[in-house]
């Protein structure tokens, strides 16, 4: 069935395009809940009880509401992708899979050939797809030409041959540079000719690649999976009463409608985003990324912020802390439980709205490209603009992070409404750090404003270190030092807040 080519791309052909690199993070997701059912399998040979204990774990504690959302989100996108494929899509799943053999090559092989001196097109095969050849660098010491299909009997069609000699003896090629593939047909062959009347040595230095580097995204998304989910159950067993904690507070927060009304509006306002036109002459998707990026940090931050007062502050006043205390565990260990537990909500907001978002903006390039008449992109420019965003979810994600340590040490003290003035005002602060520290040069006469700023930095987060939302939009790319920076301050900022807040639930008296 072909669909009407004035449909909607969610519909039409286009949808193999945006829907191949949410495909990608799809399949590394499955790939990731496969292997942890596989270790599920060996524990349940090696110890039946331990594996009863993590399906209890799984049915009882934060997974199971997370699941429930989880599954969910990825009915939709099945539904979505299964409508596609009654139309007319087509992902490209052989070569993507090839591709995923191919992510761990790269060491150069070299071939050395003796040509005769009469040697006519004398073929090389190079044992590789011509889509897998990454770079090519062939060296004589005599003069010969090659060619890269066979000679054709028709003069009128003869392949053109490049000559190699004494005065330039190398010829290369690079992929990444010209990009586009140096060979022909199904199989990547040399056809070399020796033209000095003497023996030549030809020697040929090949690299391989994946014909789709993009094939990256589904081991990387499976090892997010175990490593995650992996994570909260190792902790789980390392830790129990401080799981325990964590996981009653996040089910009572997602059991929340607050929640569940933010998640859902949110991820319609993302999804609604794409129809809105900016003018920007085809660039409406950085405005997509920019206020995508905001929308979910906000939400996050709303969501820490209101799950520490609700799980530590109106628990500490309806004297439930107390009842909590009083069995055999520690104020430090409920504390970092309440912090886990309002963690853990808002990573579900980050792997809903992220996914969603993710999705959007790979759509949004099929749908730009749609409504200004400009060709038809390819899936690769997608699944770049929809990687692009990462850096910036990770970085709103700490963000996140440092907000919710500076909540939960409020909560310890102050109701909800207290937490979510101090929190919004810290917030705006935080982010205005800069401009006020600068302001002595854009009209701050007597630079009070730059004192109160420097003063200001002192105790409150630079936030703005991580609102790089602009560069993240534009494309331009986020090295890895300033994410292992960003990261640093994170944990350094967000330590000292849960030391002063350990400090202040320490000396406070619950009776």
């Amino acid at each position: 069935m072909v669909l009407n080519s004035g449909f909607s791309p969610l519909f039409a052909a286009e949808a193999s395009v945006w829907l191949t690199p949410v495909w990608l993070v799809g399949v590394g997701a499955g790939l990731g809940l496969l292997l942890l059912a596989v270790a599920l399998g060996l524990v349940w040979l090696v110890s039946r009880p331990a594996a009863s204990g993590l399906i209890a774990a799984v049915r009882e504690g934060f997974f199971a509401p997370a699941i429930g959302w989880i599954v969910i989100v990825a009915g939709l996108a099945v539904a979505v992708t299964a409508f596609a494929f009654a139309g007319t899509l087509r992902i490209p799943i052989n070569s993507v899979i090839k591709s995923v053999g191919r992510l761990a090559s790269g060491e150069p092989r070299t071939f050395e050939v003796q040509l005769a001196a009469d040697a006519k097109d004398q073929e090389l095969d190079l044992v590789v797809r011509p889509a897998e050849a990454g770079k090519v660098k062939i060296e004589t010491n005599r003069d010969i030409l090659f060619a890269v299909e066979p000679p054709n009997p028709n003069p009128a069609l003869a392949v053109a041959r490049t000559r190699l000699g004494v005065a330039d003896p190398a010829f290369e090629w690079e992929k990444a540079a010209s990009q586009k593939y140096l060979f022909v047909g199904d199989r990547a062959r040399l056809f070399l000719t020796n033209n000095s009347g003497l023996p030549a040595t030809v020697t040929v230095t090949l690299t391989t690649q994946a014909e789709h580097p993009e094939a990256i995204a589904i081991p990387a998304t499976a090892a997010f999976v175990v490593l995650f989910l992996g994570g909260v159950l190792l902790l789980r067993s390392l830790c129990p009463r401080v799981t325990a904690i964590a996981t009653t507070t996040a089910k009572e927060a997602i059991a929340q409608p607050v929640f569940q009304i933010v998640l859902v509006s949110m991820t319609v306002l993302l999804l609604g985003h794409i129809f809105v036109p900016y003018n920007t002459f085809g660039e409406d998707v950085k405005m997509v990324k920019e206020f995508g990026l905001t929308l979910v940090m906000v939400s996050s931050i709303f969501i820490a912020v209101w799950t520490s007062s609700v799980g530590l502050a109106e628990e500490i006043d309806g004297r439930t802390a107390l009842t909590v205390l009083s069995k055999p565990i520690g104020r430090v260990r409920f504390l970092m439980g309440k912090f886990l537990g309002v963690l853990l909500p808002v990573l579900l907001m980050f792997l809903v709205l992220g996914t969603v978002l993710l999705a959007t903006v790979s759509y949004k390039v099929v749908y730009d490209a749609r409504e200004s008449a400009l060709p038809d992109p390819v899936w690769q420019l997608c699944y770049a603009e929809m990687m692009s965003v990462l850096p910036g979810l990770a970085l709103a994600l700490m963000e996140t992070v440092i907000m919710a340590s500076i909540s939960l040490a409020i909560a310890t003290r102050l109701p909800m409404l207290a937490n979510l003035t101090i929190s919004l005002s810290i917030y705006l602060i935080g982010h205005l750090l800069p401009l006020l520290v600068l302001s002595k040069k854009i009209g701050d006469t007597f630079g009070l404003v730059q004192f109160a700023g420097r003063l200001f930095s002192l105790f409150l987060p630079v936030l703005e270190h991580f609102n790089i939302y602009a560069a993240v939009a534009g494309g331009t790319p986020v090295p890895l030092s300033y994410l292992g920076a960003a990261l640093a301050y994170c944990a350094i900022y967000s330590s000292i807040a849960l030391l002063l807040a350990m400090f202040s639930f320490e000396t406070r008296d619950l009776s």
